[in-house]
């Protein structure tokens, strides 16, 4: 499960230092490699996606995607492998970082079966707009359901 926040440079060709927490989640192949799958949508952040949950994603959509070429196509053209480096970095393709607005700084959101990129300021603004909020619901819950166990 990926959890956390955490903030990152991109260096000049638009590498990112995947956090270790984070890379960890990520299961490696037969070589001993890791890569993750970067999904670019309409919203602001970029999905990172391990292989099964790609997998699985694109099983719960299968009908739409059967039914519609228009649809997989957009579906699996917004999608990239990006293999991960000895370092921990990846590589967040141009178009990507484009599209969701990425210039120097990223953060990387650990949102239970994805990552989520954001560009600094949107994740700033965002986070500003909705942290006390979502935190008294949150809490609340989860002292209910802990009293629980």
């Amino acid at each position: 499960m990926f959890v956390g926040c955490y903030r990152h440079k991109l260096n000049s060709k638009g590498q990112a230092a995947l956090p270790a927490k984070l890379r960890t989640v990520i299961p490696p192949d037969a070589e001993g490699n890791r890569s993750i799958y970067l999904m670019k949508l309409a919203e602001t952040p970029i999905y990172g996606l391990t292989s099964p949950v790609l997998e699985e994603l694109a099983g719960r959509l299968s009908d739409e995607l059967k039914s519609d070429r228009r649809r997989r196509h957009e579906f699996y053209g917004r999608v990239e492998v990006v293999d991960i480096d000895p370092q921990g970095r990846i590589v967040i393709p141009s178009w990507m970082r484009e599209m969701a607005g990425i210039e120097q700084e990223v953060v990387f959101v650990g949102a239970g079966s994805r990552i989520e990129i954001w560009p600094a300021a949107a994740w700033d603004a965002y986070a500003a707009e909705t942290r006390q909020a979502v935190r008294t619901e949150l809490d609340g819950s989860v002292s209910k359901n802990l009293d629980a166990i």
